[in-house]
């Protein structure tokens, strides 16, 4: 190409891909931890929820005692979240398991230890919530 010729469109569209590609660049420099998978988010507010019970006396201090075996959850999430990538589907399913995940351990905790806070529940979800730690009635 001269100096008294226009560009092509060719060259028109390469340079249209470039600054693309330099804004892209650009936003996921600047928003880079931006948009991560809440599981753990639920983890923080599953922690600072016992804590809060804890200290207020609603829930004893031994309910770590029945939640503590449930270790490997963490592992299984991790193990998800390597196999399914990092798109935002994945990002749901795990986000979904953690928190069903979170809310049936904190449960059985609070059902193990005979907190107030459990009884009342309805006899489906006390079945499973027994089916999980091997309880007995």
């Amino acid at each position: 190409m001269t100096k008294n010729e226009e560009p092509s469109v060719f060259d028109n569209a390469r340079e249209e891909r470039r600054r693309l590609k330099r804004e892209w660049r650009q936003y996921r420099r600047e928003n880079r931890f931006c948009g991560r998978g809440v599981t753990g988010g639920f983890f923080l507010i599953f922690l600072g929820v016992l804590f809060l019970l804890n200290n207020l006396g609603i829930v004893p201090w031994e309910i770590w005692n029945y939640i503590v075996g449930f270790w490997p959850i963490f592992l299984i999430f991790a193990g998800i979240n390597v196999i399914l990538g990092r798109n935002i589907f994945s990002r749901i399913i795990i986000s979904v398991l953690a928190l069903a995940a979170f809310i049936l351990i904190l449960i059985y905790g609070l059902y193990s230890v005979g907190s107030p806070l459990i009884m009342g529940l309805p006899p489906q979800l006390v079945d499973i919530i027994m089916f999980m730690g091997n309880i007995k009635k």
